[in-house]
Parts: structure tokens; sequence; C-alpha cells
């Protein structure tokens, strides 16, 4: 009988003995429960509130610009992209018509990761993407490519050329001289009729002084897009481009639609080459980022970009829409 008392009571002499180390812990009380919900839920309505604050300051600063159509205007003519129906081709490494490459590139950026590829080369078109953009986004392509609705319907609806290395342009930025004819009459298909891509398809891949002595042409000033056609292809390959930015740059599935917005926005201007070049460096170090998911150094890499067209004439819109990209994408950090 005194053995069986004994072992009963060892234990808990031994976790006795043993002191706080051995000692179970409290279990929080309901107040303190309470109390760190609270905090949790004003730390979020913190974040939300200044998220909303950085939207209201991007949405002024973009409805600012509309103030300066001629800037806008301007800033049509600065692209580099890749044909849209082959993926990255390396074009990237050309040096691109009309003036766009400053004198120098004193002021270029040190690659932040080791010349190797981040994202499979694409050897087909880029899978159109189920991820979602932010509305801020689609108004800030919208307008750096044709203003606005109303100012497209006066000025855009014939097909023009923005200048530049760009070819023939319709719709909201659609760039044939970046395009082969399939891949346009493709992407065109049931919102143009045949007579109108029939007419076009032979200005693809024209750009710069030959897509310019082109567009002047009868049969090319005749062509009719109206700005519901023009949003309807706006609409119908957008997730083709946000399929191409998911492809250059990992985990965008894990970007809030503000900050994937930002990046659609660039590669919609800029294409998706992210070679290390001294051209795409910041590209680069985009993806580098993207692949560390340090989504908070992205912001001053798209800022970075400014330095290629400080000194080129005409080139003011684009640096606003660099810093328009950088500001959405900071919008959307947590």
């Amino acid at each position: 009988m005194l053995r069986r008392q004994m072992l009963r009571v060892a234990p808990v002499a031994l976790v006795a003995a043993a002191g706080p180390a051995l000692a179970q812990p409290r279990p929080p009380r309901a107040e303190e429960l309470r109390a760190r919900a609270q905090a949790a839920a004003e730390e979020h309505r913190a974040r939300m509130a200044a998220r909303r604050q950085q939207l209201v300051a991007f949405r002024d600063h973009l409805r600012g610009l509309l103030d300066n159509l001629p800037m806008l205007e301007r800033a049509r003519g600065f692209r580099e992209l890749e044909y849209r129906n082959r993926g990255l081709t390396g074009l990237a490494a050309l040096p691109p018509q009309g003036g766009i490459i400053p004198a120098s590139l004193r002021t270029l950026p040190p690659a932040l990761g080791k010349p190797a590829k981040l994202a499979a080369e694409a050897t087909a078109p880029p899978a159109a993407s189920g991820l979602k953009i932010a509305p801020e986004a689609k108004d800030l392509i919208i307008e750096f490519e044709v203003s606005s609705p109303s100012i497209y319907t006066q000025r855009h609806q014939s097909p023009t050329w923005p200048g530049g290395n760009s070819g023939v342009t319709i719709g909201v930025g659609y760039d044939l001289g970046w395009s082969s004819a399939a891949a346009f009459t493709k992407a065109w298909s049931g919102i143009l009729a045949e007579t109108q891509t029939g007419v076009l398809a032979p200005v693809c891949q024209k750009k710069a002084d030959e897509a310019h002595s082109q567009v002047g042409q009868p049969a090319i000033k005749a062509v009719r897009v109206t700005w519901d056609q023009a949003s309807a292809q706006f609409d119908r390959h957008l997730p083709q481009f946000i399929g191409e930015t998911a492809g250059a740059f990992a985990n965008c599935d894990g970007l809030s639609a503000e900050s994937l917005g930002a990046l659609v926005s660039l590669v919609y201007n800029r294409g998706s080459d992210h070679s290390n070049t001294p051209r795409r460096v910041e590209m680069f170090n985009i993806a580098t980022l993207m692949a560390a998911k340090n989504y908070a150094a992205v912001p001053a890499q798209i800022r970075a970009m400014k330095r290629l067209w400080q000194d080129v004439q005409g080139a003011e819109g684009l640096i606003e829409r660099r810093e328009l990209e950088a500001k959405l994408f900071e919008a959307g950090l947590d």
C-alpha cells in the first residue's frame, strides 16, 4: 500500500521540484484575447486606410495628367515590345530606332543577381492568366495609350503612328509593328471585319519610318475602330498580357491586384524581356526580386528605369508612367 502511494505522489513531487521549466503555460484570459483581436483589427484598419490614401493620391496624379494631352500623346511613341505572338525574342538587345536611347547610360545601376535566366524563354504565345488587376491599373494603361475614351473617339479611331519605334497602332495601343499578320488577325477576329484586317495586315512588323510612311495611305486612313471595338479587344486580350507578365516574373500570384497591375502596365509598354543587359537591367532586377519575394524593393527598380529617358526629348510622359507604376505597386503592398 505504501509503495503504491509513493508511486502516485512521485510524479507530482518531480514536477514541483523541476520548477517553472516544466510548468504548463497559463492559457490567455478572455480579456487578453479580446485585446489582441482589437489590436489586430486596428492594425488592419490602419493598413487599409493607408492603402486608400495611396490610391487616392494615385488617381489624383493620373487625372491631373489629362490636363497635358500633348505630353500623353508623345508618350505613346516610346515602345520596347517583343513580338506578341512569339514571346521573348531578344529584340531588346537591338538598338531601337527613333532616338529613344539617350547619349549616355552613365547612371546604369548594378544587376542584383547573376546573369542567369529566372523564367523560361517563351517559344509560344503567353498563356492567358486568370489573375486579375485593379481597375486603377486598367485606367493607367488606357490613359497612357489613348488618354480617355472621349479623346480616343476624337483622335484615334483611325490608325495612327505614335512615333519613335512604333508601328501603325490601333485600339488601346495595339501596335501592328510588333505583331505578325497572323497574330493580329486572330487578336481582332470577330471585332474587326475581315476587309479591315485585310487592309491592315500588310503593315504588320513595319516600324519607325517605314510605319510612318504607311499610316497616311488612303486605305489605311479609311479604317475605323470604334471605342467599343477597341475596348472589347483590350478586355479580351488583357488576360494574355497578364499571362506574359506572370511568365516573366515569378510569384505574381502573391501580389495584390494593384501591384500586379503595375507590372502589367510596365510589360504592356516595355515588353517582358528581362535580360541582364544595359537597357534591361532593371527588368532583370525585378525578376530577381520577384523570385525572392522581395516585393517591397520592386518600386525602386521601376523608378530607376527613368534614367533611360531623362535626356530624351518628348519622353516626360514616359517618366510619369514609370512613377505612377511605382506608386500603384506601392499602394498594393501590405
